[in-house]
């Protein structure tokens, strides 16, 4: 888990969600007596391990198969319903399936998302699409429906994933908001799944029609392009120039034995004193550091360039204040100061080797 504090963040939020403007037989034919007009029984749409058992055809095949599957149908790529993994393709389906199905055959809105901007961490995590009522977009109320996918990986943006709602709601016009939960926190915030800094998202929502005189499937393909907490613009009221915020992100990781089980909440303090001294940015993350190979992400968004000290540490102990933490006997720290410069409009990524036990 990881949470972060920002004053700036919940309006950062609301605009992303919102925008800020306006053949040959198979084995299985062969057994059947099938050739291209079925003698009475086909079962010929439901492929299961190469053979044909489903469906009773009306007339003659629209094309006899020609081979079996060359690869079973995987979670979230079957016909008939999402993530339940199991080697089945619908009924109704006549193709050989040279690959898994991309989308279940009874999709109501459906489309691909990709990351068209650097992820704030690593690109891995929870896909969220979310559909929510235009008149109620988020953070004002929960989604009406929402498609989760875990264990997602966006690192490159040549990679799609595929979504789809198989519920189709009713007339009406819909708000469609999808993020990428890097930091596996997203549940924390129940049911209203609100994205924090390091999360990718969208720079706006995308508003969905859905008419009342068709029933037909709505494509909808979704863009990630904006880093919750990254650089933003900043107008300047004199001469309409623009300076920019930066943002601060890396991994923390240990190479001192911790005195408990290496189990707790790292926190990154961002000050703009050398420490002891008041924070502007926090990050707090769940983490096991028992081993040198764990590490664990943070992310601290907008922050006005400058010069900082960053101030690093495991609560092993789970005592630390959760409004202003600081390290106890035991905890796992950083000797030595670490200076940081934010330049606008970047993000600066320091990593950070907890070396020492807090005495």
């Amino acid at each position: 888990m990881s949470i972060v504090f920002s004053h700036s963040l919940w309006c950062v939020l609301l605009l992303s969600f919102i925008g800020c403007s306006g053949g040959a037989p198979t084995t299985s034919d062969a057994l059947l007596g099938d050739s291209t007009v079925d003698a009475g029984l086909d079962l010929a749409g439901l492929d299961l391990a190469g053979l044909d058992l489903a469906g009773v055809d009306t007339g003659p095949d629209a094309a006899p198969d020609a081979a079996p599957d060359a690869a079973p149908d995987v979670a979230n790529g079957r016909d008939v319903g999402v993530a339940d993994g199991l080697q089945v393709d619908g009924p109704g389906d006549l193709s050989n399936d040279a690959v898994a199905d991309l989308f279940p055959s009874n999709k109501a809105i459906y489309g691909q998302v990709r990351l068209t901007e650097e992820p704030g961490l690593d690109g891995h995590g929870t896909l969220y699409v979310s559909l929510y009522s235009a008149l109620l977009p988020p953070p004002f109320s929960p989604p009406l429906d929402t498609v989760s996918m875990a264990g997602v990986d966006l690192s490159d943006p040549q990679l799609r994933v595929p979504y789809a709602f198989t519920v189709r709601p009713g007339p009406g016009v819909y708000l469609l908001y999808a993020f990428l939960d890097d930091n596996e926190n997203a549940a924390n915030t129940l049911f209203f799944l609100i994205p924090d800094a390091g999360d990718t998202g969208m720079t706006q929502g995308v508003f969905i029609n859905v008419p009342a005189d068709s029933a037909d499937p709505i494509e909808q393909n979704v863009d990630l392009d904006l880093v919750i907490g990254g650089p933003l613009p900043i107008p300047d009221a004199g001469m309409g120039d623009a300076t920019y915020q930066g943002a601060l992100r890396g991994r923390v990781s240990a190479s001192v034995q911790p005195v408990g089980d290496g189990v707790g909440t790292v926190w990154v303090r961002l000050s703009p004193q050398q420490p002891p001294a008041p924070y502007i940015g926090l990050a707090a993350s769940a983490a096991s550091l028992l081993s040198p190979y764990d590490n664990v992400h943070y992310f601290i968004g907008l922050i006005d360039p400058g010069t900082y000290y960053l101030e690093v540490f495991l609560d092993d102990n789970a005592n630390a204040a959760l409004v202003d933490p600081v390290a106890d006997t035991g905890d796992l720290v950083h000797t030595g100061l670490i200076p940081i410069r934010i330049e606008a409009g970047l993000t600066a990524e320091i990593d950070v080797q907890l070396d020492a036990l807090k005495e």
